[in-house]
């Protein structure tokens, strides 16, 4: 066989990019849980956060399934959140300040508020059931299980009290008297009262045989069998009544806080616990619905702790890292984060790149260390030190310590003057004059949100702001993607760190004009036969813009009447929502409003209001639930741009890339959508002039599907290809199989723009809309959401687009990396972990999700560039997916995989050995044939699909197999002398195989060194 028949099953290349080669402002970023509970069967755990962010997690995953409040700015009036409890129907009760909100955790949305006119002085009952507030003077009483109110009661404010289980009777402490009344609430008559002193809570037991007054800094009981004071006292340093509770009948639970020990009582033995002594503050308390357990929120996280054995177990977390410990690398590179539970993350400065995780170690960090030769990391626990080789990870050592009180303060840097401190478990880098927060979200992620104080410059992951950006300016709150237009600076890491910068002047009338900017207008929506009347009312920063949406679809973009002017009080107009597009005559119709202040930069909560259905049935006659509501179809394009006008815009992939995501969306969508799928590809894999990914043929599709697409519907939008991004944050462009070569700037038959994808989610009732781009610098759709100073069409559709139920994109990279092919799998390296989460990893009891979806991929390219980075692949440009959502949170899901049959219809290719260039060397260590360079030249011209091996062209890739051999030149006969060959991999040496010793020409030893080779890799494959 000669080399040229080689071609056959040899490889191109490893790795090529889809770029072929040749106001003082306050985050939520240290964000509290403030209140915490736990549903009935366990299944839930809620949380509300220092910001009035309510979040709902699945307890088996610790995944947010619902979150309130934090789109719509409500959250505010939450602040000094008190308590939050479960109630039947799906339903939460979250207590704020003045007020009581009652949620419907399936739709995300508040179904009923309380307010009461004395501030802090309401209360619900210890068993959850039932709320007083005051108005008027009357103290009024409700049952929050069915809605009712059981009575209105004249009695003096305060907060200490509490209902009988069976609703009959209130108990609440008289200050002036010195006494505790039991009234009954039907008649208001006085059944009789316990004398007392300077009581702040009063807690029930379930049964009402006992009652717990709650002073200052002890609890006190009573028999109310026998309506006698119990020589007893429980003393604890609880300063906060909201807090104390009794858990299982059993346990009287006072939490500490100001950082006081929290305290648990046997309401039996009316003993203390004798082990559970935790000496921490506590920011949330309450039942944990198991025995003998409680949950306990410390900062921004959550803790079941066993009150016999004092055993804790994280069980969720807020958003953001609790940290511990802080240091820079020797070579200051990277920044070394230690947090509460249990991580070691890192930032990589220079490249101003967050990456994560770095190791863990299993318990709180609480000092980070490097040796002087920079050679090993030595990480510090309470009572254990470990020393770890910084290279490979590997633990070298582990030796024990005596306890240490954590250091607040580090001085990283003596000669720049950098000085990192920690407090409250947020971490603050100084420097001439700049202060740089720092947040990362908890768990194994990439997102994080950073910002400079004094300027208001931040960067973030697209993650980072959903779950960790909202800025509370004065009594209102914004949200970053307002305020990013203005502050946000993607490389903000990278200038802290570099010398002379000062942030001291940036943005600083900006930052006065937001700060001045006023409060948000009041909104009250009012239905009347079909339409609702709007009336928004001057908050104190002017009435701007009014935004009416029907069925979460803005179809009001301002609905004043003289839009120029802002000084006015009061304005109100009507809206007839059979006049819009998306009106729903026979399911009924939400119509919300949400108001701007004068400068736009401040929004009202959404206020909303459901109108019942106009077409009546005729009598006797009941719809058909299928007709009233329509069962969800699936959408979806899959675009793959391989080929183009111009020859050097080829990809290998892109193609097969759009094909394989098609044909598996085909084989799921049609089992969970029960074959309601309308699925469209345009690759230039296809032959019909219909089915080429040209521009007009992408826009024509991608009209009829925003055309047709139905409201319960969802949509899906794949591209694979050229990516291009254009200068001045102009728009970015997907090539289409028309591209006649790289260019800042395309035409309308060249290629697709940001816009136009967009438009498709605008112009949609479609509720559920994700976006996928695997194409290089793809990163810049996201980045143009948040792009300071840009107001074009795009940036607006991007917010009417996150008005939407549901809305996610994911980026293959940053808006400044090129998004890599893979030959080792045949695909692009995102497209590849797509689809290997479709084969079980990314999928719940069968089902595939988008959210779930999108992070395995993400996961996935960046834990393969930072194996191969490790491996020695330094040619290789760094690849950082983005992911972007906004919106209802509630799983989407996209495809069912049940059962094996339907999994082997998803194409996925499993990775081959990667072979690095081949060694053969004479006597003298040189290559008089130059023996290399041909064999080499041949594993690098193969086939992706017929070869057993990947091509690895870099010398240093040290996971790549390499062939070894040592020849010699006869020089009476000229033959080439090579008895054997062997295989190293990373050094060692993996297989030794016999040649035929000599050889007449290059081209026969060529040809039996390269097919021995390639059986090895088959085998290895294997």
């Amino acid at each position: 066989m000669r080399p040229t028949r080689l071609l056959a099953f040899l490889l191109i290349v490893t790795l090529v990019p889809r770029l072929r080669l040749y106001a003082q402002v306050s985050s939520q970023g240290g964000e509290e849980i403030v209140a915490v509970a736990r549903s009935e069967d366990g299944a839930a755990l809620a949380t509300v956060s220092s910001m009035g962010v309510v979040r709902v997690r699945d307890t088996g995953t610790n995944r947010v399934i619902r979150e309130m409040n934090a789109e719509g700015l409500d959250g505010v009036s939450l602040n000094g959140c008190r308590r939050v409890f479960f109630l039947p129907g799906r339903r939460l009760g979250v207590l704020g300040f003045n007020e009581l909100r009652i949620f419907d955790i399936g739709e995300g949305r508040r179904v009923a508020k309380y307010s009461s006119a004395e501030g802090f002085d309401n209360m619900v009952s210890s068993n959850n059931r039932y709320f007083v507030y005051f108005n008027g003077g009357l103290a009024e009483i409700v049952d929050l299980f069915d809605g009712k109110t059981l009575g209105r009661r004249a009695i003096p404010v305060h907060r200490a009290m509490d209902i009988s289980p069976d609703g009959r009777y209130l108990f609440h402490f008289l200050e002036e008297r010195k006494m505790i009344e039991c009234m009954e609430i039907a008649t208001g008559k006085i059944v009789y009262w316990l004398p007392a002193d300077g009581i702040r809570r009063i807690i029930l037991t379930r049964k009402a045989e006992q009652l717990i007054g709650i002073t200052g800094g002890s609890a006190f009981m009573w028999d109310l069998t026998g309506r006698k004071l119990l020589p007893v006292q429980f003393k604890a340093e609880t300063w906060d009544p909201d807090l104390p509770f009794v858990a299982d009948e059993e346990w009287l639970v006072l939490p500490g806080v100001l950082h006081k020990g929290t305290r648990a009582f046997d309401l039996k033995t009316l003993d203390p616990v004798p082990k559970y002594v935790p000496g921490k503050s506590v920011s949330g308390a309450g039942p944990a619905g198991k025995p003998g357990r409680i949950l306990l929120a410390r900062v921004s996280e959550v803790f079941e702790y066993d009150l016999q054995t004092g055993a804790q177990l994280r069980i969720g977390g807020g958003v953001s890292d609790v940290y511990r410990s802080v240091c820079l690398s020797p070579d200051e590179r990277f920044l070394f984060l230690g947090t509460e539970d249990g991580f070691i993350k890192y930032f990589d400065v220079r490249e101003g790149i967050y990456r994560g995780v770095f190791m863990e170690a299993g318990q709180p960090v609480t000092s980070l260390r490097f040796s002087d030769d920079g050679r090993m990391l030595e990480i510090g626990a309470e009572r254990s030190v470990d020393v770890v080789d910084y290279e490979t990870r590997e633990i070298l050592r582990t030796y024990p310590r005596a306890r240490i009180s954590p250091a607040y303060t580090f001085i990283m840097d003596k000669a720049r003057k950098l000085v990192a401190t920690i407090i409250a478990g947020e971490l603050s880098l100084s420097k001439n004059g700049m202060t740089l927060k720092i947040t990362t979200k908890a768990g194994e992620n990439k997102d994080y949100f950073v910002y400079e104080s004094g300027s208001m410059l931040f960067d973030a992951t697209g993650g980072g702001i959903d779950a960790l950006g909202l800025f509370k300016v004065g009594e209102s709150a914004i949200s970053p993607r307002r305020l990013s237009e203005t502050f946000y600076r993607p490389d903000l890491l990278t200038a802290f760190f570099s010398e002379g910068t000062s942030f001291g002047k940036i943005a600083s009338e900006a930052g006065r004009r937001i700060r001045q900017s006023g409060r948000s207008p009041v909104v009250d929506l009012k239905p009347d036969a079909g339409k609702v009347t709007v009336l928004v009312r001057n908050g104190g920063g002017g009435i701007g813009r009014v935004n009416v949406y029907l069925n979460g679809k803005q179809v009001i973009p301002d609905g004043r009447k003289e839009p120029g002017r802002f000084s006015e009080m009061e304005i109100a107009f009507v809206v007839d929502p059979a006049r819009y597009p998306g009106f729903d005559p026979a399911r009924g119709n939400r119509v919300e409003v949400r108001a701007f202040n004068r400068s736009g930069e401040v929004a009202s909560e959404k206020s909303s209001v459901d109108l019942p259905p106009r077409i009546v049935p005729k009598s006797g006659v009941v719809p058909d639930k299928k007709d009233a509501f329509p069962q969800p179809r699936l959408w979806a394009l899959t675009v793959g741009v391989s080929d183009c006008a111009d020859p050097a815009l080829s990809l290998n992939f892109a193609a097969r890339d759009a094909e394989d995501i098609y044909q598996a969306l085909d084989a799921g969508g049609r089992i969970l959508f029960e074959n309601r799928v309308n699925l469209y590809r345009l690759t230039t894999n296809q032959k019909a002039d219909s089915l080429r990914p040209t521009a007009a043929n992408i826009r024509r599709v991608l009209q009829h599907i925003s055309k047709h697409a139905g409201r319960d519907d969802v949509m899906m939008l794949y591209f694979a290809g050229h990516g291009q991004s254009s200068e001045n944050s102009g728009p970015f462009y997907f090539l289409s199989s028309d591209a006649k070569g790289f260019a800042g700037r395309y035409g309308p038959d060249e290629a697709i723009t940001d816009e136009d994808i967009l438009r498709t989610f605008v112009n949609s009732r479609c509720g559920k809309q994700l976006l996928i781009l695997d194409a290089c610098y793809s990163g810049q759709v996201i980045d143009r959401m948040v792009a300071r100073g840009q107001r074009s069409n795009s940036i607006r559709a991007f917010e009417r687009m996150f008005d939407q139920s549901a809305a996610f994109i994911l980026a293959s990279s940053s808006s400044s990396q090129k998004s890599w092919e893979s030959s080792e799998f045949g695909q692009g390296l995102l497209t590849h972990f797509l689809l290997e989460g479709m084969r079980g990893p990314s999928l719940d009891d069968g089902i595939l999700t988008a959210l779930k979806w999108m992070d395995y991929a993400k996961e996935g390219v960046e834990k393969y560039m930072e194996e191969r980075s490790r491996a020695g692949g330094s040619y290789l440009e760094p690849q950082v997916p983005r992911i972007f959502s906004r919106g209802d949170i509630v799983p989407v899901a996209i495809a069912q995989f049940p059962d094996q049959v339907s999994l082997s219809k998803i194409p996925f290719n499993a990775p081959k050995p990667l072979a690095g260039p081949v060694t053969l060397l004479n006597s003298r260590l040189i290559d008089p044939l130059d023996l290399q360079t041909k064999v080499n030249r041949i594993l690098s011209r193969s086939s992706p699909d017929q070869s057993p091996f990947y091509y690895m062209p870099d010398r240093d890739y040290m996971a790549s197999y390499r062939l070894v051999g040592n020849y010699e030149t006869d020089s009476r006969t000229g033959e080439i002398l090579l008895e054997k060959a062997t295989v190293v991999l990373d050094k060692a040496e993996k297989a030794a195989f016999a040649l035929s010793g000599r050889f007449r020409n290059e081209e026969d030893l060529i040809e039996e060194l390269v097919l021995k080779f390639a059986a090895f890799c088959e085998g290895a494959a294997q």
